[in-house]
């Protein structure tokens, strides 16, 4: 068993905000799980925490701790997204209940009987497990750097952006600053809607296209 020290705020904050971004609708739970998960890895001197429900996406970072962290180079769990809800409720109210805060939080990196990998809180007497190696989230690092890397869109047709989706990363600007929104170009596809909040967080919305987008901006006022 591993003991890790990681920043309790820190992975609130990366947590909460991707959380929102993972699948719920429970009809279709049983057959895509990674979408109702969050991804949770070390990458360098950051923690990282990505979700995604195919329609939205979502990474954030935390700066990893000092030196002395415990935590595996090679780090990497996928959690269900109940049980993560539950570990920041919990996380939450521990930071809550001690004056000025808990800097970090003591996790045991261990093995289930099936050979799952555990995270448990002692301080919680809360433990969440790993749902790999049977269920596995893409790698969207990619994704994201191929979306980075397009040209901003100067002669788009109207695509529409679903207030629902952008209400999702809420949390996220929140924790990390102002949400800033770009369309990227492509010809005859936008593809995906580039959302970033501060230096720490970067997510996309996939882009909807509407039965008006034909029709001029502003036809039919009197202006």
């Amino acid at each position: 068993m591993t003991t890790m020290i990681l920043p309790a705020k820190g992975l609130i904050n990366i947590l909460s905000s991707v959380l929102p971004l993972a699948a719920t609708d429970p009809a279709t739970r049983v057959v895509n799980r990674p979408l109702y998960a969050v991804h949770l890895r070390r990458d360098g001197n950051y923690l990282v925490a990505t979700a995604t429900d195919r329609y939205v996406l979502g990474m954030c970072r935390e700066y990893r701790l000092p030196e002395n962290d415990g935590v595996p180079d090679d780090f990497e769990v996928l959690l269900d997204g109940k049980e993560v809800k539950d570990l920041v409720t919990d996380l939450k109210r521990a930071v809550k209940a001690h004056r000025g805060g808990i800097p970090t939080v003591e996790v045991e990196l261990g093995q289930d009987a099936t050979g799952h990998l555990t995270l448990t809180f002692p301080a919680l007497g809360r433990a969440v497990t790993d749902l790999e190696p049977e269920v596995k989230l893409p790698d969207m690092r990619g994704f994201l750097q191929h979306a980075l890397a397009r040209k901003v869109a100067s002669d788009l047709a109207s695509w529409g952006l679903n207030p629902s989706f952008m209400k999702r990363f809420e949390t996220a600007a929140k924790v990390s600053g102002v949400l800033a929104v770009r369309m990227e170009h492509r010809v005859g596809d936008p593809g995906p809607i580039l959302v970033t909040a501060g230096a720490d967080f970067l997510g996309c919305i996939m882009p909807t296209r509407f039965a008006e987008d034909s029709a001029a901006p502003g036809e039919g006022w009197d202006l």
